[in-house]
């Protein structure tokens, strides 16, 4: 008996995965990631780690009033949605 793999699956999970993360294309607007950031946030998405890559930061969102920005120096958090995964910035961003 072959054992079914997620992408054998016929229908999608019907909900918002607790995580997701955007990485900011360097064509995108700010009025397109913001779109984005409320739609991911307004689908119920508990947490929103939002990478950009040209300014070597991130932006933590736990809400759609309460974000984190996060620099070079700085650390990646998974605060209770990810207990104990931390992640420093710096360790995206090969030299």
């Amino acid at each position: 008996m072959r054992k079914e793999r997620w992408s054998d699956a016929e229908e999608y999970f019907p909900g918002a995965p607790d995580l997701a993360i955007e990485v900011i294309e360097p064509y995108e607007t700010y009025s397109n990631v913001n779109a984005k950031v409320r739609d991911w946030l307004e689908c119920g998405v508990r947490l929103l780690i939002v990478i950009d890559l040209g300014k070597q930061s991130a932006i933590i969102h736990r809400s759609l009033t309460e974000s984190t920005h996060i620099d070079i120096d700085g650390a990646l958090d998974g605060g209770t949605v990810v207990p104990g995964w931390t992640l420093p910035l710096r360790d995206l961003f090969v030299p």
